[in-house]
This record gives C-alpha cells, structure tokens and sequence, in this order.
C-alpha cells in the first residue's frame, strides 16, 4: 500500500511539472498568436497517456476492484479522445466531430462489465446503452462551460480530485484515485495559464477530448459502486449545460450560442467579472466535494445528489443575478421558476408558429 501510494504522489508531480512546461513553451513559442491557437491539448493528452500507461504498469494489483481495468480498456480514453480532437481540428466541422464523439461513445458498451446494472430493474444491457449516452452527453457539451477562463479548468480538477479522494476513503480503487489525481495535476497546471486573463484556453476540439477523458474516468468509476458521487461532482456542468439547453429549445435567435446561455456568462455580460465568477464557481465545488464523498454515507443513493443539485440551482441563480444580492432566496427562486416558465412558454409559442 506505501508503494501504490508513493507512485500515485510521483506520477502526480510529474505530470504537474511535465504539464507546466509544456504550457509553459506554447505561450513561449506562440506569445503573439491568438491563446486559441496554442492547442493546450496536445500537452494534456500525451501526458495524461503518460500517467495512465505508467500507473496501470507500476500499480498492477487491482484487488480492490469490482471490475477490473485491462489495457484493452485503457485503449479507448486515450484512442477516443485524439479521434474526437483529430475530427475537430482537421475538418473543422461540427458534424463530423459529433459522429465521431457518438462512435467512440458506442465503443465504450463493448468494453463495459457484462453484468453490470445500473438498477436491479435495469437490464444490463440497457443500463450499458444508458451510460454509453451520459459518456456521449459529457464529450459533446463540454465545451458549453468554456465560456468564462479558468471554469472548465475548475470542473476538470473537481472531479479528477474528487475521484482521488473517494480513492482514500475506500469509495473507489487506489488506481483510479491515482489516475483521477494525476488528471487534476495536469489541470492544475493549466489552470495557472488558464485562469483570468487566459494565456491558454482550450479550443472547442480540445474541450470535446478532454470531456470524453472525463467521462471515462466517470464511467468506471461508477462501475465501481461511486456514481452518484461522481455525478454530484459534475452537478455544475450538469446544470449549467441544461440551463444552456432550455434556453436553446426556445428557439430564439439571442439564445444560440450554448456557452453564452450559462448562467456564468450572463453573470459576465451583467458586469460580474471573470475572476470573480471564477472565484465564485471554486467555492461551490469545495461544497460539491464534500457533499459527494458524504454520498458513501448516505442511506440511499439519490438523497445527497437531490439535496446538492438544488443547492447548486440556487447558487448559480443568486450568481447570475449579483447585481441583486439582496433579494431573499424565495424571491430568487421565484424569479428563476418565472424564468423557467417563460423558457416553456417560449418553446410551446414557437412549436404553435411552426404548426
């Protein structure tokens, strides 16, 4: 146990430092070009394939799994993600990478525990297609949070750290822990150049990737009996990414843009800086931490991530709407049901026209 842990700490420096540098010579050697064009990417991805490899060769006991990992399944993070990063950056097309997003999604049923279920009412297979739509989900709108510098970042590192504490207090295996520290290490990294006034930002290719990553290490963490800690974890992507969506199915012109609908990017667009939204989004994922690793405790499995996702609906809505801080939280869930309810009547108002 000293050994699998000593090698988790030193993969997870490593890949800091390595990280580091990396981002370090982008910004060096493309200081006059747009952070967009830096592909931070092509720093994440080799060194977290680097961590991965390394800690499935150096930590090859998996005693403590349910189902354990092979290097068949290590194959589709690391083939999956360049794919869907490839699909972006050569075509530029939204169409293709979203074909290839849906098939590396698929590929991910095929190498799923065969007996594994969701819910004893679920057969195993549906439960596979389930998840396989959840990975999908998570790749495709990542990017929804890449709005404001440093949240997306933020999000990343909650979860991989998360994963790793969950590793400390038996919720997940120690090689998954590592792998989820070793990714909030590299994160980490980016963040210092990500962070606002951005020096690097991920381009939407990027994001799409590093989602996929994400999901993966969700997916199997959840087959090891930790989902709903894991998807308490993720609750500000979730939320912010259904915000987006609501807004988009009204079909209004001013509501097209995904990232622009979060309740982040309003928040900006009000006057609330990005370092302070930022700064504001850390907090909550403190709180998002905790309430998931709590989750082990609770009694059943949907108590804790109900309770949190309220908690972070009203956090979100009393960010977007700081200029109004003085309003009570009745008032301010009053106005986000308002604003739900015109969302609705918006949808219905344009499904009529279109009849």
């Amino acid at each position: 146990m000293y050994s699998e842990n000593l090698t988790i700490y030193a993969v997870a420096a490593l890949s800091f430092f390595l990280s580091f540098g990396g981002f370090y010579y982008l910004i060096l050697r493309n200081e006059e070009l747009d952070p967009q064009k830096n592909a931070p990417f092509l720093v994440i991805f080799p060194i977290f394939a680097l961590a991965l490899v390394s800690l499935f060769y150096f930590i090859p006991n998996q005693q403590d799994f349910i189902y354990g990992l092979s290097w068949y399944n290590l194959s589709l993070p690391l083939l999956g993600s360049i794919i869907i990063y490839g699909s972006w950056r050569f075509t530029n097309s939204a169409h293709i990478s979203t074909l290839a997003i849906l098939l590396c999604s698929c590929a991910a049923y095929f190498i799923q525990p065969s007996d594994f279920s969701l819910s004893s009412e679920l057969a195993p297979w549906l439960s596979g297609i389930i998840l396989c739509l959840i990975l999908f989900f998570f790749s495709l709108c990542y990017p929804v949070i890449n709005g404001i510098d440093g949240i997306l970042g933020l999000q990343t590192t909650a979860i991989g750290l998360g994963i790793f504490i969950l590793s400390l207090i038996s919720g997940t295996p120690n090689l998954l822990g590592g792998m989820g520290l070793s990714l909030a290490a590299i994160i980490c990294a980016f963040l210092i150049f990500n962070w606002y006034p951005a020096k690097l930002s991920l381009t939407k290719g990027g994001a799409h990737a590093l989602g996929f990553i994400v999901g993966w290490l969700m997916l199997n963490t959840t087959y090891e009996g930790s989902g709903p800690a894991v998807i308490t974890f993720a609750l500000f992507f979730i939320v912010e990414t259904f915000t987006a969506l609501l807004k988009k199915m009204t079909l209004r012109p001013e509501y097209a843009n995904l990232s622009a609908n979060t309740n982040c990017y309003e928040a900006n667009l009000s006057g609330f800086p990005p370092y302070s939204i930022a700064a504001n989004i850390f907090r909550l994922q403190i709180i998002l931490l905790m309430m998931g690793c709590f989750e082990l405790y609770a009694p059943n499995v949907y108590t804790i991530p109900l309770f949190t996702l309220v908690v972070t609906i009203w956090y979100l809505s009393k960010l977007k709407n700081w200029q109004n801080s003085n309003k009570t939280i009745r008032e301010l869930n009053q106005d986000l049901m308002a604003e739900i309810k015109t969302n609705l009547n918006n949808v219905k108002n344009q499904i009529n026209k279109d009849k």
